[in-house]
């Protein structure tokens, strides 16, 4: 088995989570959001252990994971993968990423 790379989560990326706790806090209660949440934690664990079905983005160089309604995008680098932007699918990508 190879060994797990780190994730790292760019400050954009921190901010959008950030934004999507508080979204769906507001809109959905509390527990939702903590459920939702974790949902991205073991998207970022699964990504660490290379368990991720990740797809080519629309960005040379960007891959794309689907987290419920919300697309992680990152890049692969040979030590790390670094999570870049964290957009709900509708965003327009190109303006955002």
């Amino acid at each position: 088995m190879a060994a797990e790379r780190p994730v790292r989560v760019s400050p954009r990326a921190e901010a959008d989570l950030e934004n999507i706790f508080a979204h769906t806090t507001a809109r959905w209660g509390i527990q939702q959001a903590q459920t939702y949440h974790a949902g991205f934690i073991a998207a970022f664990r699964n990504l660490a252990a290379g368990r991720a079905g990740v797809m080519p983005a629309v960005r040379t160089g960007y891959l794309k994971l689907r987290v419920g309604m919300h697309v992680i995008y990152l890049k692969e680098g040979p030590a790390t993968i670094d999570v870049i932007r964290i957009l709900h699918a509708a965003m327009d990508v190109d303006r955002h990423l």
